[in-house]
């Protein structure tokens, strides 16, 4: 067995073991629980657990290299749970099943949690190659998914005293990123004001099949959100003058992941199906016009349906259709520095009807906090003429990229001596949770790196296994070169 195929099974070993523990974000415990018994059976012995479940460990300097710099590597133990359409899977109590394929490692119908069970592996694999290292510093979080709940509750003397930090959330092998982008979460939600079912047909419509993905890292991609296209469908029904009302309207796994999926029931007058049916087929026909060659397989399904008994308010529907159609979702601004990363974007997540309100999440990104907050300032009038509540979290900050870094050349040269080839550097329109340890410690010197994932959060996710394996001994030759 080589090497590297030794560390692929011990990266396998890894996998297997966050597969048993569920791990959506707020619901780290369990997995939290067997990430500090891990650690004491690699032989750390400084392992902590906070009050919102993160790991932080500190692995004393192998010898010769006591005095070198203090080094962080940070990893995020949550996932995005999502599975296709129709699979059984419960992000709380259903194990993740793996399937390798050859390099590619993925999971059954569901995500893989690759971002970042990829890095939690890769730092818990380190400790166990014999790898020379000043003292060390291990911190895996929680909630980094939603609302970097674990980044922001985390000591900041944890941080602070830090010379180096190497974070292993990243997408891409040859790339060291050294910049990502700020990020707000927010709600809209409306009380609905329920009336009784006037009409006698219902019709369940259906956004489907659309590519979804990170709305970070894939927002440039113009792709379509299903969420919006269905409020689009709508905003054309009215226009031709049919009258509707909305029962229910649910889509969307996460607020930072583009929907795929959308459904919609409508109420209508049975003497209004042939024009609806022959508007939304136009609809549809725009629709493929405009995304033509990125949403192909996207669809707008009608079905028949059992008519509910209560249906929203005129206003309700009008409002929400406005309101979903008014925000914009995708990139507002490109970034003037770097090619093909966006500056400002944003993106309509979830939408959810219960019994007593239709609410959905609006995620905005910046490159730049001042033009976050320029957007955030005017989400509340949004919310004002439309009749909405708006409800917005903690703004997590961007990280600045540092042009005079120290860890990110030495890195390159570990790189090169690795793999025979020179990686990239450049900033991502994701969040890190770097953007909140610079801002707690601006003179730390910070990388973030990653193996080659794809379509992560989403039911396609896949990890390719050799780049786990390449990365973990470039980590190794920089760790052995920070003395």
């Amino acid at each position: 067995m080589t090497d590297q195929d030794r560390l692929i099974e011990m990266i396998m070993d890894e996998f297997k073991g966050l597969a048993r523990h569920p791990r959506p974000s707020h619901h780290e415990k369990a997995v939290s629980d067997y990430l500090v018994n891990r650690l004491h059976a690699l032989g750390v012995t400084d392992v902590i657990q906070d009050d919102v479940y993160n790991v932080i460990a500190n692995v004393p300097a192998t010898a010769g290299y006591e005095k070198a710099p203090l080094t962080l590597i940070q990893g995020h133990m949550d996932m995005v749970c999502v599975a296709k359409p129709g699979y059984p899977f419960d992000p709380l109590t259903s194990e993740i099943k793996l399937i390798r394929e050859g390099n590619i490692l993925h999971a059954d119908h569901t995500s893989l949690g690759a971002d970042d069970g990829a890095g939690v592996a890769s730092a818990l694999i380190l400790l166990q190659l014999g790898v020379e290292h000043g003292p060390l510093r291990i911190i895996f979080t929680t909630d980094e998914e939603t609302s970097m709940t674990g980044a922001t509750h985390l000591d900041s003397r944890y941080i602070q005293d830090l010379d180096y930090i190497i974070n292993v959330d990243s997408e891409e092998l040859d790339v060291i990123c050294m910049g990502s982008a700020g990020s707000c979460h927010t709600r809209f939600t409306r009380i609905i004001n329920w009336g009784e079912t006037a009409d006698t047909m219902a019709l369940h419509l259906q956004t489907h099949g659309f590519r979804g993905g990170h709305s970070g890292a894939t927002i440039h991609q113009g792709k379509g959100n299903a969420i919006q296209a269905m409020a689009e469908a709508l905003l054309d029904l009215r226009n031709a003058g049919i009258d509707y009302r909305l029962s229910s309207i649910n889509g969307g796994d996460a607020s930072n992941a583009i929907p795929t999926d959308c459904d919609a029931i409508i109420v209508i007058s049975p003497d209004n199906e042939g024009k609806v049916r022959e508007v939304l087929h136009a609809w549809s026909e725009k629709f493929h016009r405009m995304f033509h060659g990125i949403e192909d397989q996207a669809e707008l399904l009608i079905q028949s349906d059992e008519v509910p008994q209560r249906v929203f308010s005129a206003s309700d529907t009008e409002m929400l259709v406005d309101l979903l159609c008014m925000l914009h979702s995708g990139i507002y601004v490109m970034n003037q520095t770097y090619a093909n990363l966006p500056e400002l974007s944003a993106n309509i997540g979830t939408i959810q009807t219960t019994e007593e309100a239709v609410s959905f999440e609006y995620l905005p990104r910046s490159g730049e906090d001042d033009r976050l907050q320029e957007l955030l300032q005017k989400l509340p009038l949004f919310a004002k003429l439309t009749g909405f509540a708006y409800e917005q979290g903690n703004a997590e900050p961007a990280w600045t990229v540092n042009t005079e870094s120290k860890l990110a050349p030495i890195y390159e040269k570990a790189f090169e001596k690795i793999t025979g080839r020179k990686p990239r550097t450049e900033a991502i329109h994701g969040g890190l949770e770097t953007g909140r340890f610079y801002h707690l410690n601006p003179s730390a010197d910070i990388i973030s790196v990653g193996p080659n994932t794809h379509a992560i959060h989403s039911a396609d996710e896949s990890v390719e296994l050799d780049s786990i394996a390449i990365m973990i001994q470039v980590i190794a030759e920089t760790l052995k070169a920070l003395k």
